[in-house]
């Protein structure tokens, strides 16, 4: 079986909590993932305190449902936290093996590319901290281009050693590309997470239209009982809306608790709306090819499935509310008791580096990375 990070392994298993529809499916991932690391003779950091066999146990105990859902939102969320200090820290120690020789202004300059890269990653955990976390971005950073960068910081370290200008030169370019292509992706996949509430807006946006389409041509063929029925999907649709709404302001205030949790009621939600949409966007297909005598009743059924739908998806976010307002806190002082270890690791790297000013960003306007050449 393939030999990878640490980081990497923490990364597939948020990633793969995030697709689990049932806490049996969780405790599947991470029976699977146990196993994965004991084969490669690998285990979870020390600092982590997560004992999968204990953790298993726990979630195979009588608890109630949202109990264990509780526990695997925990786990993944300490996950997803240290995972990234863990690439931060990593960065750092490449940074000062590469230019430990080098002159103070290659020094400088390297130190500075990584100062940018870091901005970028904060940026996107504060993303994250709003709108829920994104796994699969950190995992292919850590798959692909933290490993670009390693390298290009170890050509960059051997031509340091030969001290020829023209081939220090190349490997400055090296860095800097690497490090470029790096802030490059997370940005683009930063604007693709703060993205997600507008998306949904777009999708009940786009259901809408298409309602009061049908509805004006029920009317205009004088079908007004078939158009009352429209007229009640239009006024769900007003109601889905609204509750979609009051989901975004719940959660930029509960988000932060647990990340993990917000990305994985965010991926219900988009599913159920999709679903939703799915159903309307075929309904005037179906209206099209009923025959006359059928229509009546072809409208009534796609209206009531529709009506369901709706009904669904606004239920499922009701509760959700409930459950954040009721459950937040205790998630909250669960995550917090490792949220000091994480800092920790990134903190003391820092410490034994050359203090480098950094600039000051904003989450909410996205600005251009640039790095010292």
């Amino acid at each position: 079986m393939e030999n990878i990070d640490v980081k990497s392994q923490l990364f597939g298993i948020e990633r793969e909590l995030l697709g689990a529809d049932t806490v049996q499916k969780a405790v599947e991932i991470l029976k699977k993932w146990k196993d994965k690391l004991q084969e490669n003779g690998q285990k979870m950091p020390d600092k982590m305190n997560v004992d999968f066999e204990k953790t298993i146990e726990k979630l195979n105990g009588v608890m109630s449902v949202d109990e264990q859902w509780n526990i695997v939102f925990d786990v993944a969320d300490r996950f997803g936290s240290l995972s990234r200090a863990l690439i931060k820290n990593d960065i750092l120690q490449h940074v000062e093996e590469s230019v430990g020789k080098a002159d103070p202004e290659i020094k400088t300059e390297i130190q500075q590319m990584a100062v940018e890269m870091f901005n970028q990653m904060n940026d996107m955990e504060n993303a994250e901290k709003k709108y829920g976390t994104s796994p699969e971005v950190w995992e292919n950073i850590s798959r692909e281009n933290i490993p670009a960068i390693k390298e290009s910081l170890s050509i960059l370290k051997k031509s340091i050693e030969h001290s020829v200008k023209s081939v220090i030169d190349k490997g400055r370019e090296k860095v800097f590309a690497a490090f470029k292509k790096s802030a490059d992706y997370l940005r683009a996949e930063q604007e693709k997470v703060c993205y997600r509430d507008a998306g949904l807006k777009k999708d009940i946006k786009e259901i809408k239209e298409i309602l009061i389409s049908i509805d004006s041509q029920l009317k205009n063929k004088g079908m007004v009982q078939e158009g009352s029925l429209m007229s009640k999907l239009i006024d769900s649709r007003e109601l889905l809306e609204d509750k979609i709404t009051q989901m975004a302001e719940d959660r930029e205030k509960e988000t932060q608790k647990s990340p993990f949790r917000a990305a994985k009621i965010y991926q219900k939600v988009k599913a159920k709306v999709l679903d939703v949409k799915q159903s309307v966007v075929e309904f005037p297909r179906k209206i099209e090819q009923a025959a006359r005598n059928k229509l009546t009743e072809i409208i009534a059924a796609q209206t009531e499935k529709i009506a369901e739908k709706f009904e669904r998806v606004i239920q499922y976010i009701g509760n959700k509310k409930d459950y954040i307002v009721a459950k937040s806190e205790t998630i909250q002082a669960n995550i917090s008791k490792t949220e000091p270890v994480h800092e920790q690791i990134s903190q003391q790297s820092i410490k034994s580096k050359p203090r480098i000013k950094k600039k000051q960003h904003k989450t909410k306007k996205q600005r251009p990375v640039t790095y010292a050449r």
